[in-house]
């Protein structure tokens, strides 16, 4: 790059990254759904519509699967667009945060090349940030989206604030406008964004000389963001505040979460230079004193850097304000303020943009252009080859959680969630295992509890697994019971002990009638004890109240029996209207059928068949548009469904008869 014109080198420079950033994360493209993107991918009903745009501002980040207070409505959004392109195939996941990587990174080639003028500084800095394993965490793992999504909008709202200051006329209007803009995309995609203003007051100290005596004249300019500072927060604590629970780290006193905060960034910086253990869930011990030998030398440590920050105020400008952004951007995820964690890799994300762009300046500065380039190459080398081995990891749930495990073998969630894999798996023997596990070392884990239940339920230990759920209606009051409830019936009714079964299922519906499954069971323990008419009426309850099973025997339609055979051969609801709706269709009772297939998907958006057997329905209705939209959906639900591909195909041809 020695030889080329500037120009030549931004370009080269841009090549470089997005060959390098797309080498290096390949191997991620073809990693499954791991983690909370069941959650967020495969359990969510917001995705599957775009109609739900503006209900993905209303509520939190796991709608309807789990409580959290997490507020991000863009990483939802743009989940909805990967569902529209790739249906559920991870691999147009993988491909949005890879592409949302490489775009960041080329962000930080543009920022640095702003503040310095100098390609190699900023080709160094944005290659040590694309390549660094840390961002592994945040890139291979789809819902680690908001950290890629956040980091984007923030540097480009402060590339924007930049122009805005060197711009006159409308394009210094421009410039801020949409850097306000950028800066509420920020907010919308993750919390930490809140912290940005106070990026803009260092820039400003750095290098615009803004100081007490002068504020006044730069005040104007922070306002907006301020204002939507005081206006989100406000929002938070108010109409969109989801989860009132103390978090994580909200559970130790304030002094306990400034300490560690201090062992944190020692921790950090160590991860940023030798990142040989990078996992999720990393696990950090709380000091009980600041006189305990590592607390006292993670003191010392940040003491020294607080004071070498404060040195280079005057001589490096620069320097002075990655250093201060990489103090910055981390305060918000340090858990001094509660959050989910005191520590996590993902949280380096932005803040190593500062440390990064520092190691390359001190680099190029203290050493000769030779071993300059040879001491990067090496690191690029290093972390490059450390990353592809990391994307690996996240090839299934197994391999990911047992490497977690061998370096936070006290993590009560990872157990609980390898425990899951196996049971899965009907592994069920590992899966109580895992899950034991994780109930010694947190018994106030409400999930892992029930899961301990479900097992036994599964090993056919009824009375084992009734035991435990009472515990938890005893020792878990303020939960939602409503499952448990209704999986004591299904226990009292493998045991045959029906009238205790029924009335357990008439208890859950009397806490929430609109239960189908509820009705189900209902209907199984009806045709245990040969009443075959309540049977069907539990099962047609689903349909909907207007719907008599002594209004289905008027006209020529399905038998009593072939009502039953469906009943009595199907494990679940779905499948049981699954089956209602083909025998109802089979006979012309298509309103019937359309009801069975569409409550079917309302109760499982991914059912495949559902939507399958719907658009044949309509297509023998004379509906084609619709029976088109239904096996398109079912394509994007199983790419490979054979049937919908033969019936599109056939549609194709009638169109050019």
């Amino acid at each position: 790059m020695y030889n080329l014109n500037p120009k030549q080198k931004i370009i080269v420079s841009i090549l470089i990254i997005i060959l390098l950033g797309a080498a290096v994360y390949f191997n991620s493209l073809f990693n499954p759904f791991l983690w909370d993107d069941e959650a967020l991918v495969l359990k969510s009903h917001l995705i599957k519509d775009f109609k739900n745009i503006k209900m993905s501002f209303k509520v939190n980040l796991f709608y309807r699967v789990v409580p959290t207070n997490y507020y991000r409505p863009l990483q939802t959004i743009s989940y909805m667009f990967d569902y529209h392109i790739w249906g559920l195939n991870p691999l147009g996941y993988h491909i949005t945060n890879v592409f949302l990587h490489i775009l960041t990174a080329l962000l930080v080639f543009l920022l640095i090349f702003i503040f310095c003028q100098d390609a190699r500084i900023s080709l160094v800095t944005s290659l040590f940030f694309l390549l660094h394993p840390l961002a592994v965490e945040s890139v291979s793992y789809i819902s680690g989206r908001a950290d890629l999504m956040v980091a984007l909008f923030l540097l480009s709202s402060l590339i924007l604030f930049i122009k805005y200051s060197e711009y006159f006329g409308i394009n210094r209007k421009i410039c801020y406008v949409a850097s306000v803009l950028c800066f509420i995309l920020s907010l919308l995609s993750k919390e930490m964004a809140i912290i940005f203003p106070v990026i803009l007051i260092f820039y400003d100290i750095a290098f615009n000389n803004l100081s007490l005596k002068n504020i006044k004249s730069f005040i104007r300019r922070y306002i907006p963001f301020v204002l939507i500072d005081i206006i989100y927060i406000s929002l938070r604590l108010t109409v969109l505040s989801f989860y009132s629970l103390p978090l994580e780290t909200g559970h130790f006193l304030l002094h306990s979460r400034i300490l560690i905060f201090f062992k944190t960034i020692m921790l950090y910086l160590r991860i940023l230079v030798f990142p040989f253990d990078i996992h999720m869930k990393r696990m950090i011990s709380m000091p009980r004193s600041i006189f305990e030998p590592t607390m006292l030398l993670s003191f010392l440590g940040v003491i020294m850097l607080v004071v070498l920050i404060i040195l280079l105020r005057k001589k490096h400008h620069t320097m002075w304000f990655f250093s201060v952004w990489f103090f910055v951007f981390l305060f918000p995820q340090s858990g001094i303020y509660p959050i989910s964690a005191f520590v996590a890799d993902h949280f380096l994300y932005l803040p190593c943009i500062g440390f990064f762009f520092i190691c390359t300046s001190l680099l190029k500065r203290n050493f000769p252009k030779r071993i300059f380039v040879f001491i990067v190459t090496l690191f690029l080398l290093f972390f490059g080859f450390v990353t592809f081995r990391q994307n690996e990891i996240w090839r299934d749930k197994e391999t990911l959680y047992k490497y977690i495990l061998k370096f936070s073998p006290d993590s009560w969630e990872v157990h609980n969630n390898l425990g899951n894999f196996y049971l899965d798996s009907n592994r069920w023997e590992d899966a109580l295992d895992e899950f034991q596990k994780s109930e010694r070392l947190n018994d106030r884990y409400f999930t892992v509890q029930v899961n301990i239940a479900n097992v036994y339920v599964d090993m056919g230990q009824y009375e084992k697994a009734i035991e435990r759920y009472q515990e938890i209606i005893k020792n878990f009051p303020d939960e939602d019971l409503t499952n448990i409830h209704n999986a004591i019936g299904y226990c009292y009714a493998s045991l045959k002990r029906y009238e205790e079964a029924l009335n357990k299922f008439k208890f859950v519906l009397g806490i929430n009638p609109d239960l189908p499954s509820v009705h189900f069971n209902i209907a199984k323990v009806y045709l245990e004890q040969n009443k075959n008419r309540q049977a069907m009426e539990q099962i047609l309850l689903v349909l909907g109240p207007d719907i008599k099973s002594s209004d289905l025997f008027i006209l020529p339609k399905p038998s009593q029996d072939e009502y039953l055979e469906v009943i009595k051969n199907r494990d679940c609801i779905m499948n049981t209207l699954l089956g209602l709706g083909i025998l109802f269709s089979k006979y012309g009772l298509w309103d019937y059928a359309e009801r069975a297939f569409k409550k079917a998907i309302d109760l499982d958006p991914e059912y495949a068949d559902a939507h399958y057997n719907l658009g044949a329905l309509y297509f023998r209705m004379g509906n084609l548009l619709d029976a088109k939209k239904m096996w398109q959906k079912v394509l994007k639900l199983k790419p490979d469904h054979i049937y919908a591909k033969e019936q599109l195909l056939d549609l194709k041809i009638r169109q050019f008869r």
